[in-house]
């Protein structure tokens, strides 16, 4: 299941490349959201607007957030914490991976530009790009020979505090978490990256995917 992808197909491009019988169905436009989710057997949160910061109790940053779809991130609310609950695989991408921080108890720096000191343009009027390095190896996502590798970027909010049960593997050079794992004590298969790999031709967009479709494979055993 995506979450939402408003029409952009480059997110079932990208889940079917390596396995073209997939069934992919968008969660926010479904009418019956319970038995989607029963036979739900992957969940990706994907890209979009801004998280209300009444969610992570911050409700002064709203002066800086951008367009907020409030219901987007209720039905998101149901989706994840369907995922969290019955250990279905679940990956986040670009506001996906905030989402999962703020819906496990993390928060968010509303506005890079207004609260960070970078010279890196994590948004520069559309996709941007910079490097980020692997702080920590994860066989979820990065089971790489390198340690530092070029990212797509289209985005101003962050995490600020990390949630519990979430690892930072992977920061931009100016801090900025782009990739967290969820303890697989706690739940088999919850990862998350603050780029695009839907966009990207590079040898980690087909690690991040193969390692999702994995996941489910794993879990349907």
């Amino acid at each position: 299941m995506l979450s939402v992808f408003n029409g952009d197909s480059s997110y079932i491009d990208w889940a079917s490349k390596s396995n073209p019988n997939l069934s992919i169905v968008e969660g926010i436009s479904c009418k019956n959201l319970d038995s989607l989710l029963a036979e739900s057997d992957g969940i990706i949160l994907t890209g979009g607007e801004d998280i209300n910061p009444a969610f992570y109790n911050k409700e002064e940053y709203l002066s800086v957030c951008g367009r907020i779809n409030h219901q987007r991130d209720s039905v998101e609310k149901i989706i994840f914490n369907y995922a969290l609950n019955n250990n279905i695989p679940l990956l986040g991408i670009c506001r996906g991976l905030q989402m999962t921080n703020v819906l496990l108890g993390g928060t968010l720096t509303p506005d890079i530009p207004s609260f960070i000191d970078t010279v890196i343009k994590h948004r520069d009027g559309g996709i941007t790009n910079h490097l980020v390095f692997i702080e920590q190896a994860s066989d979820l996502i990065f089971p790489l020979t390198t340690d530092t590798f070029l990212v797509n970027s289209n985005h101003h909010q962050c995490i600020d505090s990390l949630a519990g049960g979430l690892q930072v593997i992977a920061r931009s050079f100016d801090n900025v978490p782009e990739a967290v794992v969820y303890d697989t004590m706690l739940h088999p298969y919850i990862a998350a990256v603050q780029f695009h790999p839907e966009r990207m031709d590079e040898a980690i967009s087909k690690t991040i995917r193969n390692g999702f479709l994995q996941a489910i494979t794993n879990s349907q055993k």
